[in-house]
């Protein structure tokens, strides 16, 4: 997920020749015939919460505290709907894993407390593209005319994500960390629950281009803002169950502070820190043109 990489790729890949023939941008027989598009791709996944970072201070903007090596995966599935030359529509669902950990991290402190989780993630979301910049070239050969398409595009919208973060340490790996209160919820003094889902906006840009007629390849990168501060298990102060006489599970006082260090962590300080939740998509997508039939199909080219 390096920029550089990522932009290398793009001018590799995308980037058409100059000097070429194009289509108006406004064609509509053109955006009507390829127009509806079904889609399948993966791709990584990164997570910026609490937990894990760079080796100093954690920062509540930016990118600084990404982890790579907290890099996973996603699988999607989607259809667009290009509706107006500059415009289109897409409903995308999502499947993937995040994980985060502070063993990825040398900073003392973040370091010490030695939380660790990772979760599924579902997501349903529909987006509002803008394409700002569309290149159609179209070849005459011996029994067909070749049509080549490019878009470059933005985009934006709403969705709904579902995750339920799990212990990443090796003592309860796997267990469900929402049931054991890990902050007090639902105990005096204790922090508020929380849910399992989050409303998200999607922010990113991404590029399309065609290798036959109905196929494209596509790729995207997209910021996920959400509005929880708990994919990660993580927002707000220690609570200690035996300080407050709660009786729980041996497991719900080990998550709720894994660390070796207890007086560096007492009931009160800080377990997370401000800001809500964020995670990231890099991916791949495989497209079909939905519609076409057989009959040869020659545009208007026009000079520039």
């Amino acid at each position: 997920m390096k920029t550089t990489f990522l932009v290398c790729l793009l001018l590799f890949f995308f980037i058409p020749e100059l000097g070429a023939q194009y289509f108006k941008p406004d064609n509509d027989s053109l955006r009507k015939k390829y127009g509806k598009q079904l889609y399948f791709g993966f791709g990584a996944t990164q997570f910026l919460g609490d937990l894990g970072g760079g080796d100093g201070p954690g920062k509540t903007i930016g990118m600084g505290d990404m982890d790579m090596k907290a890099t996973d995966f996603q699988v999607h599935v989607g259809f667009r709907y290009h509706f107006h030359p500059r415009f289109a529509t897409s409903t995308n669902l999502y499947y993937g894993k995040y994980n985060a950990s502070d063993h990825y991290t040398l900073h003392p402190r973040r370091s010490a407390r030695e939380i660790s989780i990772k979760s599924i993630i579902i997501e349903l979301s529909q987006r509002f593209e803008f394409i700002f910049y569309s290149y159609y070239n179209a070849k005459k050969g011996v029994k067909k005319t070749k049509v080549n398409r490019f878009e470059a595009y933005a985009f934006t919208g709403i969705g709904l994500t579902y995750f339920n973060p799990r212990a990443g340490n090796s003592k309860y790996e796997g267990v469900f960390l929402k049931p054991l209160s890990t902050e007090g919820q639902a105990f005096k003094g204790g922090a508020e629950p929380y849910n399992l889902y989050t409303a998200v906006i999607p922010f990113g840009f991404g590029a399309q281009k065609s290798f036959t007629r109905k196929s494209s390849i596509r790729l995207e990168v997209s910021y996920m803002k959400t509005f929880t501060d708990y994919m990660d298990d993580v927002s707000t102060n220690y609570y200690s169950f035996k300080a407050n006489n709660s009786a729980v599970s041996q497991e719900a006082i080990y998550c709720s502070n894994p660390s070796e260090d207890w007086e560096m962590f007492k009931h009160g300080d800080p377990r997370g820190g401000p800001g809500k939740d964020c995670y990231f998509y890099a991916g791949i997508s495989f497209v079909k043109a939905l519609g076409l039939n057989r009959k040869k199909y020659t545009p208007k080219i026009i000079e520039y």
